[in-house]
């Protein structure tokens, strides 16, 4: 029996099949695009996760090196200072001790030149070493903010940063030369008050 317009029962059957089928089409559609989004959100949180690990591992290291250079740049301090005074010492017994003569002076006054450069080599020695860990310290520090501080960017905006910081990483090498070095140039008041010791002394002999 058809309606007043004209369909009857097997046309609005058809009719609504066919909406259903749109209907079921959408909804499945919508359903994969959700499901695309889903899967992109876990993808960047992994991907994000693994960063984190990888900067985190990084960053000790760096924390481990951190610290043996800074052990290194102790001992050899403490290996200088330690010099330094027996040094000091041996010439100042040498001077006022021993008997006077010009062979005795000489030989005195170049061990004490022999130990003062030794000094100058293990001070700078250290100074390269603690410049080092420095340089070590701040990297690490930098990895550990840079999750933080890439947290409201995006994944090719983390990526792009990540990738410009670890270019710096493994091509900057901690710089020594900005820092004055203790050379030959640096124990040379130490050594003419030396040779004036010396000079005073045998003179009052």
């Amino acid at each position: 029996m058809a309606d007043r317009r004209g369909w009857d029962k097997t046309d609005l059957n058809s009719l609504y099949s066919a909406a259903k089928s749109s209907m079921n089409g959408t909804r499945l559609e919508q359903e994969i695009v959700a499901s695309r989004t889903k899967v992109n959100l876990i993808v960047e949180d992994v991907q994000q996760a693994a960063g984190v690990v990888a900067d985190g591992e990084l960053a000790s290291a760096f924390n481990d090196y951190q610290k043996t250079e800074i052990k290194s740049a102790n001992y050899f301090r403490g290996a200088a200072i330690g010099l330094l005074v027996a040094v000091m010492a041996f010439s100042i017994y040498s001077a006022t001790k021993l008997p006077p003569s010009l062979g005795s002076s000489l030989a005195h006054l170049g061990i004490a030149v022999s130990g003062l450069a030794a000094f100058a080599y293990l001070a700078r020695e250290s100074a390269q070493h603690r410049n080092a860990g420095r340089w070590a310290a701040i990297m690490s520090v930098q990895l550990k903010t840079l999750s933080a501080y890439s947290a409201d960017m995006t994944v090719a905006e983390r990526e792009e940063l990540r990738g410009v910081f670890g270019r710096r990483v493994f091509s900057e090498l901690p710089s020594s030369s900005k820092e004055p070095q203790q050379g030959l140039t640096d124990i040379a008041p130490t050594l003419q008050a030396l040779i004036d010791v010396i000079k005073s002394v045998r003179g009052g002999g």
